[in-house]
């Protein structure tokens, strides 16, 4: 999972298992926008009462923590395996992800 540090008005991953390389950035847009749309009200609320989401705006939040957490569930159901052996498939994927998304 995302460890997230902010430093004034900025928010850095400190450790992330994965950066998404393997399915690229429409894959980061479309379940991003789809994050979005469906907790909308949800995403709302959290802007009001979690002091993350405050400071690094919903969008952020998203990208950073949500997706690749979908991600990670969606690979964990396909494969029938636990999150801790997806974070290291999606770690190892990284580098195809590379080769495959750079031509875009």
């Amino acid at each position: 999972m995302a460890t997230l540090q902010l430093t004034g008005t900025h928010l850095k991953t400190v450790s992330f298992y994965h950066n998404l390389e393997y399915y690229g950035p429409k894959a980061a847009d479309i379940l991003g926008e789809e994050i979005a749309y469906l907790f909308t009200s949800d995403l709302r609320e959290a802007a009001i009462q979690k002091s993350l989401v405050q400071k690094c705006g919903i969008a952020m939040y998203i990208l950073k923590m949500l997706v690749p957490e979908v991600l990670t569930k969606f690979v964990a159901e396909d494969m029938m395996i636990d999150d801790d052996k997806t974070r290291s498939i999606l770690e190892q994927s990284n580098r195809i992800g590379e080769c495959l998304n750079n031509s875009e």
